[in-house]
């Protein structure tokens, strides 16, 4: 009997080819952008999954609080750990993960000496860090691995990397020297962690003991990481409290320093689920939001349903053209649960065509947003690793798409079929069926005004004045490892010299660029000649003095700053003139201002610019010159030589070879600067598009078939209409007129909705455009020309026909 319903239905499908195919393509890409999205999703969400007892780890995390503007930073105070470990009750492990930075790695082989410079995903921990994240161990073991102080153990990849063609069990013993003086032996060697993970570690050194000292227990680390696995059962609040009662004690010596009198700072316990979703702290390859990851979730879900509308809503409009084929199945005896297997049948093998071809096209949405898409996210995308999603889909999209066509099919009446040969639609089948229409081209409205919406937003804030001049800048940064190193200390400063004889370099600048998405502050505090103090946060520039010059920042009072070593003075912005309550930038210039003990005079005002990004107001900012830390180079190249600017920039390269011979020169146009730092909007802003064509060509297949239907059904209408004198455009607006009502009512119903949500998104900027009747406007007219060329495709067709082929067997 199955194998009848395959065979019946595999001919009705073959012998109405256009509805097949709308019904196929309609349903492929909605599963198609599912299939991406699950993929997404499931990666994101599969980070460290296989972590024993992950729902009692916890992220120690610090938090700081400065006038209502809160901060989290990712690391803890050094000396934290032992303290937990002798004073917090309920814990079952304390683990410290901190990075270290180094410069080069050295390993002995034979004749041949291998040197690694700047090697990364190094940590120092214990062995109870082992004994939190699973390792296979293949050399060594987890209790004693660091238990002495020059121990070094080595993940898989990092042994070949550092041993090519060594035996991995023979690698214990042997030596590692970093930085030419620190000699580490390797005491294990583990296999690397399987699947998305939040442990990058490679090299994982021993932590030496040490007694810490009170400046260090003030100093608060984002590469001293900390994470606690409590006992069953054991309070989380609870233990918060104990470790921030620690803090209290230790930081009290300092109550009376001016960060300490005016910032709140504790420590916070994040579940180890929430680490890799919260952006301040997320560890990995990249950061992720779930506020993302859930909107990705809801448009997945809307795309399957549009696409399972269209089913529907082609279904049942075919389904009065075939009352004779059931009508004739009922009266040779097939039962109420028969024709339903039958049309559940012919779904599931739309649904399986479907599925199949939306890998195909899945690959293709994969490749067309490869930039955005995180990298490990393709391994989901077969179909082994989403077999619970093609099993769902495989079992839920017949069940929804074909239980009400299924329903109409067990209503069918056979005398009067025999008799009428064919029924026209009940009025609540048209009712449902316009529904849905409207539903369809509601969500595709929505789509569309946030598109408009998410485009604005995104030229608005590339195209805002920031207050300085970005035009033809480059950017060139000095690795911050090589600053400190003794060979390359102060060479920047003679390659900026170089760099101003090149040709096409028409100024050059040594200084933070002015908008970025980090940023450095220090607590600085004025008083007057009355003895009035007042504090505030500086947000913290450094910069020569051709900084100002370079990036036309205006300078309104006072003047530029003087070349010292040391900063002496500074330049403040007219926000920082109102925090500090001078009268005027005039006033201002001259004054002193405290940074914690050291005077700085304060020699200019600048006009405000915009130092972060348009999700923030404009902040009190001040430039300083510290030497130590000029190490990005502002390069302002020639406007009226743009087409030699490839030139320019290899001439660059050279002179960089020649002072950092062995690091890559990388660089990038201030443009591409603040692209980066509206990366997550612009991403964004594709899937909104993405999305929006997917659901508009999904509702136009449906209106396709809907039309064509329709003017099949009214054939002999149109006919008799031809003959007593109707134009082929009155036909057409016939045609139309009652899909474009539809239309009409679902931009109504779409456009409250699609202001909710783009308002919502809009106000996480403090700086945005502004929601106009235009775009709505814009967007009803988008979806009202889509329709209106989707359904006249085929009203003109049949308006062109002629009436004799139409009443010729009347």
């Amino acid at each position: 009997m199955v194998l009848n319903y395959f065979k019946s239905s595999l001919r009705y499908l073959y012998r109405n080819k256009m509805f097949t195919a709308l019904n196929i393509l309609g349903l492929s890409i909605g599963l198609s952008a599912c299939i991406v999205i699950s993929g997404v999703v499931y990666y994101e969400f599969s980070f460290d999954r296989k972590l024993p007892d992950r729902e009692n780890i916890y992220r120690v995390v610090s938090d700081f609080v400065y006038e209502g503007r809160e901060s989290l930073n990712g690391g803890v105070t050094k000396p934290l750990p032992e303290a937990i470990r002798a004073q917090v009750a309920g814990i079952k492990r304390v683990v410290p993960v901190f990075v270290q930075h180094l410069n080069t790695a050295e390993v002995s082989g034979g004749d041949q000496t291998k040197k690694i410079e700047e090697p990364e995903d190094i940590v120092s921990t214990d062995n109870t860090y082992f004994s939190m994240v699973p390792y296979h161990w293949i050399a060594g073991n987890s209790r004693a691995a660091l238990s002495k102080p020059d121990a070094v153990v080595l993940t898989q990849s990092r042994a070949k990397e550092y041993f090519p063609g060594v035996d991995l069990l023979s690698l214990i013993g042997k030596t590692i020297l970093y930085n030419d003086t620190l000699k580490k032996e390797v005491s294990g060697v583990v296999k690397d962690l399987e699947g998305p993970t939040s442990f990058t570690g490679k090299e994982f050194f021993a932590i030496p003991l040490k007694t810490y000292s009170a400046t260090e227990w003030a100093t608060t680390n984002g590469d001293n990481k900390l994470y606690i696995q409590l006992n069953p059962h054991t309070d989380r609040g609870i233990v918060s409290d104990r470790i921030n009662r620690i803090l209290k004690n230790k930081w009290n010596v300092f109550k009376d320093e001016p960060f300490w009198r005016t910032t709140k700072v504790s420590n916070r316990l994040i579940a180890f689920d929430d680490l890799h979703f919260t952006p301040d702290i997320s560890e990995g390859v990249h950061k992720a939001s779930r506020e993302v990851m859930y909107g990705l979730i809801l448009i997945g879900v809307f795309l399957l349903l549009l696409a399972s509308i269209n089913y529907i809503n082609l279904s049942t409009a075919q389904i009065w053209q075939r009352t004779r084929e059931f009508g004739v199945r009922k009266t040779l005896g097939s039962g109420r649960l028969r024709l339903i297997g039958h049309v559940l049948t012919e779904t599931f093998l739309i649904t399986l065509l479907a599925l199949c071809l939306s890998f195909l096209f899945s690959k293709l949405i994969f490749f067309a947003l490869k930039n955005i898409i995180p990298e490990g996210a393709e391994q989901y995308l077969d179909p082994g690793s989403i077999s619970l999603f093609i099993a769902a889909v495989l079992i839920l999209v017949p069940l929804i798409a074909g239980s009400y066509p299924a329903y109409l099919i067990t209503r069918v009446n056979p005398l009067r079929i025999i008799r009428n040969h064919m029924l026209l639609p009940r009025s609540s089948s048209l009712g449902l069926r316009k529904g849905l229409i409207i539903f369809q081209f509601c969500v595709a409205q929505i789509f569309i005004v946030c598109t408009f919406i998410a485009a604005s937003q995104i030229r608005y804030l590339m195209k805002k004045d920031p207050g300085f001049n970005r035009e033809a800048v480059l950017l060139v940064e000095v690795p911050w490892k090589l600053r400190w190193k003794e060979q390359y200390k102060s060479k920047q400063f003679s390659l900026i010299n170089e760099l101003r004889n090149v040709q096409g370099i028409t100024d050059v600048s040594l200084g933070d660029p002015p908008l970025t998405d980090g940023y450095s502050s220090s607590l600085f505090s004025y008083t007057d000649s009355r003895g009035k103090k007042a504090e505030g946060q500086l947000y913290r520039k450094v910069a020569d003095t051709s900084y100002l010059n370079l990036y036309k920042i205006q300078l309104i009072a006072g003047r530029n700053l003087i070349p010292a070593d040391t900063a002496k003075e500074m330049l403040i912005n007219e926000t920082a003139v109102k925090h500090f309550g001078f009268k005027s930038a005039e006033d201002a210039v001259g004054k002193m201002l405290d940074d914690g003990g050291k005077k700085l005079t304060i020699a200019g005002v600048v006009k405000d610019f915009h130092s972060q990004s348009f999700y923030n107001n404009i902040v009190p900012v001040s430039i300083l010159m510290e030497k130590q830390d000029l190490a990005t180079f502002n390069i302002k190249l020639s406007t009226e030589e743009t087409g030699n600017w490839q030139t320019t920039i290899e001439s660059i390269r050279k002179k960089w070879s020649q002072f950092y011979p062995s690091h890559y020169f990388d660089y990038k146009f201030y443009d591409q600067h603040l692209e980066s730092i509206y990366k997550q909007e612009r991403n964004i802003s594709l899937l909104i598009n993405l999305a929006c064509i997917i659901s508009v060509v999904i509702s136009c297949l449906g209106l396709f078939g809907l039309a064509a239907l329709t003017a099949f059904q009214r054939t002999k209408e149109i006919g008799i209409r031809k003959v007593m004198g109707a134009t082929t455009i009155e036909v057409v607006q016939m045609l139309s007129k009652d899909f474009m009502k539809l239309v009409l009512i679902a931009i109504a119903l779409g456009s409250p909705v699609a202001w909710y949500v783009t308002n919502k998104w809009l106000e996480g900027f403090a700086y945005r455009v502004p929601v106009q009747l235009w775009v709505f406007c814009a967007a009803a007219a988008t979806a009202i020309t889509i329709a209106s060329l989707t359904v006249s495709s085929q009203a003109i067709r049949a308006a062109r026909a002629r009436p004799v082929d139409s009443l010729r067997n009347e």
